[in-house]
């Protein structure tokens, strides 16, 4: 996972790291720094099969998402490209998608609204952020489970 939101990753060099990943066997996914499509766009373009977005708190937020990541004609907002060609030949028979599209949740706004955004089309999983979601419910982070942060809230 490229991790443009923690790491040092900048948009070109996302887009280059993507390009580097899409050498090899591995499964390219990249964490943007928010829920933004210009962001998720090209790195869609550039190969990268799964896009991880923070902050991910409502349905509305999850439908951002799934737009960003998928092709028309199905909840789309997003143009095709050059990348579709390539990925094309790994996307199963019958599928909606040419990435995943997990939400990060890390508030407790969005686990109250967890079954709202799961059920979003589009959306392929959720993943819990323990440090954020810990300081959100008023707690330090070293408290939560598998914390590995340190910062204080």
């Amino acid at each position: 996972m490229l991790d443009g939101q923690h790491g040092s990753w900048g948009p070109e060099s996302l887009v280059q790291g993507a390009a580097a990943v899409c050498a090899t066997p591995a499964m390219p996914f990249a964490r943007v720094v928010y829920n933004f499509f210009p962001l998720i766009g090209p790195l869609l373009d550039a190969g990268v099969l799964g896009i991880i977005a923070p902050l991910v708190n409502t349905a509305e937020d999850a439908r951002a998402v799934a737009q960003a990541c998928r092709y028309p004609p199905w909840v789309s907002v997003r143009g095709g490209s050059g990348a579709l060609l390539r990925t094309a030949t790994i996307i199963p028979i019958g599928s909606t998608t040419s990435s995943l599209s997990p939400c990060r949740s890390k508030t407790v706004q969005a686990v109250e609204n967890a079954e709202a955004i799961m059920a979003v089309p589009g959306i392929d999983g959720c993943m819990i952020g323990p440090a954020d979601l810990a300081c959100s419910l008023g707690f330090h982070p070293r408290e939560a489970p598998s914390a590995r942060s340190t910062r204080e809230c």
